[in-house]
């Protein structure tokens, strides 16, 4: 599964919105209408989900799906390198 698709899951997971297009480019914010403590819940999810540790004042910034997908795929590298 792509790191797209499981950020895609987590969202649906947590039920804010029902099963809508969620395409790489929606923002979490303005698409999906979500709440401060909404992008708090999804970031400490994706914390756990992908064992990384999230710099929140830095990943903040990115609300669409495709600049937290690319936030996560590059902290995972920087974990492991390989």
């Amino acid at each position: 599964m792509t790191t797209f698709n499981q950020v895609k899951e987590l969202i649906l997971a947590q039920g804010i919105v029902a099963r809508v297009t969620i395409l790489p480019e929606t923002d979490i914010v303005l698409d999906l209408n979500y709440k401060p403590t909404d992008v708090a819940e999804l970031f400490h999810m994706i914390q756990r989900i992908f064992k990384i540790n999230l710099n929140l004042e830095e990943i903040t910034n990115y609300t669409r799906l495709d600049q937290i997908t690319q936030y996560i795929q590059v902290n995972r590298q920087l974990l492991d390198p390989r």
